[in-house]
């Protein structure tokens, strides 16, 4: 198994000791499997991926709440420094798939709460990112209108309810 394919909350599980957990990064060369709260560094050869079992419980709906309740107004920022500090120095595959996620979860909250108008700001950069949001928009038909703003480095969106 390839390590730099996990992505931080991946399903792992130690071959060794049996364990299972989340991929949580690594340090010094090992890999940081969390359960239970307790963090157990193990070496790559022992790990493989492992498929959690979704388990809807209350602690797994307010969880959810929560992380919905994490876009405030009608705008976000998916620069990694803004979106999630801890993830700056990942694959960059595993960026651009983390900012993708929270771009549709974004699209998702302005949707459920009826907004009119929303910003997504994606920087300049190569582009990549950009293209990637101007896709994912043409995939709600409640989005009615996109207008890049901020000298190309965002997209103003605006939204209609039928």
């Amino acid at each position: 198994m390839d390590i730099n394919e996990l992505w931080i909350g991946d399903g792992i599980m130690s071959t060794k000791s049996g364990i299972t957990g989340t991929f949580e990064g690594m340090k010094d060369g090992k890999v940081r499997l969390k359960s239970k709260g307790k963090v157990t560094l193990v070496p790559p050869k022992y790990i493989v991926q492992y498929e959690k079992k979704e388990v809807k419980t209350l602690i797994d709906t307010v969880s959810k709440k929560y992380s919905e309740e994490q876009f405030v107004g009608d705008t976000i920022d998916l620069h990694m420094e803004r979106l999630n500090p801890t993830m700056s120095n990942a694959n960059p595959i595993h960026i651009l798939e983390y900012q993708i996620r929270k771009c549709k979860s974004f699209l998702n909250y302005i949707i459920r709460n009826r907004k009119l108008k929303a910003v997504i700001i994606h920087g300049i950069g190569t582009g990549q990112l950009k293209h990637e949001v101007v896709n994912i928009c043409g995939d709600y038909k409640e989005i009615i209108q996109i207008n890049t703003v901020n000298n190309g480095g965002a997209q103003e969106l605006h939204f209609t309810y039928y």
